[in-house]
This record gives structure tokens, sequence and C-alpha cells, in this order.
């Protein structure tokens, strides 16, 4: 059997992935403080760090290209980009802002690989962020819906915190949503 010059093992990147999709995080024993050592406040963990919201984003009515007009102005009220684009399943813009048809063209072979990944996991959404240039970071947020999948894609200078992603993901779904009928 040829070797592939991937460095890959199919069997782990597996075992990765589907131990990365879980839930569990691992709980790590604080250490004792010394016993003559300066006494230090506790760092509160993230879960229960007060976190920045994201305002909702609100699906007007009329038809897809209304709502999708509103989902990339929202998108650029909540996150600092360069950019930003919806795509279909296939790569496809939908509609973009600030950027060009290349980058779109080049994201629909990391979209295709993201879908690839929800799907090996059994997820209906996803999210994948990659360094593209200096103060060139690209967000992927892909979601899966009756209407076919679709993603959204924003370039900005640095990484979007997960409350952003989340909030893109959400009314990513809601603009192409069950409940939507045109």
């Amino acid at each position: 059997m040829a070797r592939s010059i991937s460095w890959t093992d199919p069997g782990k990147l597996r075992r990765l992935l589907e131990q990365a999709s879980r839930d569990e995080v691992p709980v790590v024993a604080a250490r004792p403080a010394a016993a003559n050592g300066p006494a230090s406040s506790p760092t509160p963990s993230p879960s229960t760090r007060p976190r920045p919201q994201v305002d909702p984003f609100v699906v007007p009515a009329g038809g897809v290209d209304a709502r999708v007009d509103a989902l990339l102005s929202w998108i650029d009220r909540v996150a600092d980009l360069q950019g930003v684009f919806i795509t279909d399943a296939h790569g496809l813009a939908i509609a973009s802002r600030g950027v060009s048809r290349d980058a779109v063209a080049i994201s629909a072979q990391l979209i295709e690989t993201l879908r690839g990944v929800r799907l090996g996991l059994g997820s209906g959404e996803g999210r994948l962020a990659i360094a593209i240039a200096p103060a060139r970071i690209l967000h992927l947020v892909g979601i899966e819906t009756a209407w076919g999948d679709f993603a959204a894609g924003m370039v900005g200078a640095e990484f979007l915190r997960d409350e952003v992603l989340a909030g893109v993901q959400d009314a990513l779904a809601r603009t192409f949503g069950d409940n939507n009928d045109e």
C-alpha cells in the first residue's frame, strides 16, 4: 500500500476530534497554598466571570433579501470586521461586504472542510478560525437547516469572542430557519 504524504493519522485524528467534542472539562485540583506563603485571592473561573452580552439579532419581516441584508448589518454592528459574507452549502456567495470574490472562493474549501467535521461529529453547527495574514483572521460559522447548509465568513484583525460567534451562529440559523417560508 502506498504511503500518503500527509502526516495525519486518520484514527488518531478521529479520536482527537471525538475527545474535543465532549462537553466534559477536566477538573484540576488546586495546589495547596504554602503554609507561610502569601494569601492569594482566587481567580474567578471563566464560567463565573461576567461576559459581555451581544445584542440579539431581530429577524425582520420580509423576504430572504431583507433578512440577509439585516443579518450583514447586525454582524457589522456586533463585531469590528474588515469584511463579512454569507454563503450557501457550496461556498457560493449569497451576499458580501468588504471581501473580494477570491476570498469567498478560497473560503469555499474551508467551508466544505468545516461541514465534513460537523457531519463527522454529528453536529448541525460548527466554527472555524484561521489566521490568513498578519492582522487578518478569517472566522467561519456554519449551520445546517432544512433549506440546506449556510455559512457566515467574517474577516477581522482579531479573533472574535465566543459570544459573538455564538450570536452569529444563532442569527444565521434564524435567518435561514424553518420558520421563514420564503
